[in-house]
């Protein structure tokens, strides 16, 4: 099963709105262009590559969502997880690279990253807001929606300070 072969997507959060790619390469440089239109002037993304980890902690993660199999790449953060309630199985941690969720997973729900699409470069960027860390290092919803008005309140306080700055030099110009 080649892991590259289904239909990609990209989600932007709060709006919403969801794009869709096509496969393969092709969907992945699609959302590379995609993701350069986010960059201000002169900025570039700081990318993590897979290419980065040791083979032998990637893995091709299988997904089944209504009887449909989907691949995702992971990287393994810990193996033989054992706080979990089936213990007859080995269960590992799993960061999913191009989504960004972590996973405890089966052993069997995973299976060697084919060497062709372990070096294409991870699709989620880890971020956080300069001086802030989260209680128990994540975000529950409530703090992602007070983040995402507060985001929406300071593009407000810029747009007002842009007006504000604009009246100020049709005033000087008098």
């Amino acid at each position: 099963m080649n892991p590259m072969m289904y239909d990609g997507s990209m989600k932007h959060v709060p709006d919403t709105v969801t794009e869709e790619f096509g496969t393969g390469v092709e969907a992945f440089e699609k959302i590379k262009a995609k993701l350069n239109e986010l960059l201000e002037p002169n900025m570039t993304w700081r990318q993590r590559q897979s290419a980065h980890y040791a083979l032998t902690e990637l893995v091709a993660v299988r997904h089944m969502e209504k009887g449909v199999r989907t691949w995702f790449r992971g990287v393994i953060l810990e193996s033989n997880v054992t706080n979990v309630s089936d213990r007859k199985i080995p269960h590992h941690k799993v960061q999913l690279i191009d989504a960004g969720q972590v996973l405890t997973l089966r052993e069997d729900e995973m299976c060697s990253l084919p060497l062709y699409v372990s070096y294409y470069p991870a699709l989620a960027y880890k971020y956080c807001l300069n001086g802030v860390v989260p209680v128990g290092n994540t975000l529950d919803e409530t703090s992602i929606t007070c983040l995402a008005e507060y985001d929406d309140w300071n593009k407000h306080q810029d747009e007002c300070d842009q007006i504000v700055i604009i009246k100020l030099n049709v005033i000087n110009l008098n």
